[in-house]
């Protein structure tokens, strides 16, 4: 029998994201442990392009904006896109690498922004599949159906809240995995912390008076 090695057929974007999603341990097992990082940038752009409409659908997805074709409306959307990526892959490339760090990784930089990009996945999927959702279901109405209907409002922010939830947990669960941070200091520097930065800025927030403006 002839010695030699069969080359493992890489999945596509949606087999890489189907792994993501329902098998976190084989994908960053596969991937980031590994120094491989599939799809990082397409997967970074596509989380600035989710964070660019479901910040601005208001102005894009009217008549008039982006859905009638207006080219000046795509290429702020692309804009903003881009600007997104650059914002998350600061995000990710340093703060969550400083974390990371605290919480005993010996990988690099880029091994800790992927770990980022990638536990954003969820949230980018619960964003197209709401936004293209409603727009099917109620064209011109898009923006109008959920005040109106508001257990579709309730629906649509509950995926979105459980996107980010299992999003956390990803990056948590990717750290400890691809990262090699230990457990408990990766639980406390990736998600205790976070928790009490933000309460901290609620209290700063309401204190200085923005909570009421």
């Amino acid at each position: 029998m002839a010695a030699y090695e069969v080359e493992e057929k890489k999945p596509g974007f949606p087999g890489m994201l189907k792994l993501l999603l329902f098998r976190p341990y084989t994908f960053f097992k596969k991937t980031v442990a590994r120094d491989e990082f599939p799809y990082l940038t397409f997967s970074a752009w596509l989380l600035g392009l989710a964070m660019a409409l479901q910040l601005m659908d208001k102005t894009l997805l009217t008549p008039g904006g982006l859905i009638t074709g207006r080219i000046s409306s795509f290429v702020l959307l692309m804009l903003m896109s881009f600007a997104f990526m650059g914002l998350f892959y600061m995000i990710g490339g340093v703060l969550f690498h400083f974390y990371a760090y605290l919480a005993d990784s010996r990988k690099d930089m880029k091994n800790s922004l992927a770990v980022t990009v990638y536990a954003w996945m969820p949230f980018v999927l619960a964003v197209f599949l709401t936004k293209i959702g409603l727009i099917i279901a109620f064209g011109g109405d898009y923006h109008t159906a959920p005040s109106e209907i508001p257990i579709l409002n309730m629906i649509i922010y509950a995926v979105l809240g459980v996107s980010i939830l299992y999003g956390w947990f990803l990056a948590v669960f990717g750290a400890v995995v691809s990262l090699g941070c230990k457990k408990l200091r990766a639980i406390l520097m990736l998600f205790v912390v976070p928790i009490l930065w933000f309460v901290f800025l609620a209290f700063l927030f309401n204190y200085l008076g923005f909570m009421n403006m």
